[in-house]
């Protein structure tokens, strides 16, 4: 595998993925009671990546509650259920465990763990091998020749490596063309609407014939569906919205002043990280590591 200069981890994507995938197992904390299953698959995910990429820097980036997008649309994100409380828990324990063994933690108000990676993707991006450890389609749009993505296939320690091509391969647009193509599709996931009845062939077909959004609305009148140029008129407006919506922040001044120095990833062999793991009762992890030294 490629070695890689930068690891940047969605860490409440993975924190979420971690608790449906080792729900089933019951395990819980010795001494509270409390489930721990999303604690020991996140730790899990990120033993196996740092084991098998070796990177030099990580950045763990998470949300900071409400972002600009909710300001301009208010329904954005909406249909997401609430956080179960036991993940709650949970993912406050992770970010106790990360910060007390050194992992470089990014959150900023106002903004999404997609705006930190995009910011951090355009920065280090230009020079050095970025990986995004993420399952955010939206996401697909930072990636270049120097920026790929790990997205989780199965359980907590199965990856599949997105690049340009496959996304072009896949979707039948090109990286570049991402927030057109999810101005027309939109995200069910973040309640982003796009064109009602537009799906991703359709979608795939316009920009592929008129580049971008601007070039499909300025030749509405050439597409020759009437039921699909119907609905591009009828759903103009949040066309327009979605792009702005799935439109990835690659400029936050606060990530642009980092060195990458400051993102230097810790050694999670050494004695000290183990001992935070056996002292607050993650012996499984502990345990983890310690086959691998």
């Amino acid at each position: 595998m490629e070695k890689i200069d930068l690891l940047v981890i969605d860490a409440h994507a993975q924190a979420y993925r971690a608790y449906y995938a080792m729900q089933g197992q019951n395990l819980t904390h010795p001494v509270t009671g409390q489930p721990t299953g999303a604690i020991f698959g996140f730790f899990r995910m990120l033993i196996k990546i740092l084991k098998d990429r070796s990177p030099d820097h990580v950045a763990v980036v998470w949300d900071a509650g409400k972002s600009f997008r909710a300001d301009l649309y208010k329904d954005y994100k909406a249909t997401r259920k609430p956080m179960p409380e036991d993940l709650r828990y949970q993912i406050d324990e992770i970010k106790e465990i990360l910060k007390k063994t050194g992992f470089p933690i990014l959150l900023e108000e106002g903004f999404e763990a997609d705006d930190i990676m995009g910011s951090l993707a355009a920065h280090f991006g230009k020079k050095k091998k970025v990986l995004l450890l993420t399952a955010d389609k939206d996401c697909y749009q930072l990636l270049n020749k120097n920026v790929t993505m790990l997205r989780s296939s199965k359980g907590v320690t199965e990856f599949i490596e997105i690049h340009p091509q496959w996304v072009l391969d896949e979707l039948e647009v090109d990286v570049s063309s991402i927030p057109d193509y999810m101005a027309l599709v939109g995200d069910a996931s973040d309640n982003i609407p796009g064109a009602k009845g537009v799906g991703p062939k359709s979608a795939a077909t316009l920009i592929r014939d008129y580049k971008n959004i601007e070039g499909i609305y300025k030749n509405i009148n050439k597409i020759t569906q009437k039921a699909l140029q119907e609905k591009l008129i009828t759903s103009k407006e949040n066309v327009f919205l979605s792009r702005e919506l799935a439109t990835i922040n690659k400029d936050m001044p606060s990530v642009l002043s980092l060195s990458l120095e400051t993102l230097k990833c810790p050694d999670i062999l050494a004695d000290s990280v183990i001992r935070v793991f056996k002292d607050e009762g993650y012996q499984a992890v502990a345990l983890e590591l310690s086959k691998i030294r």
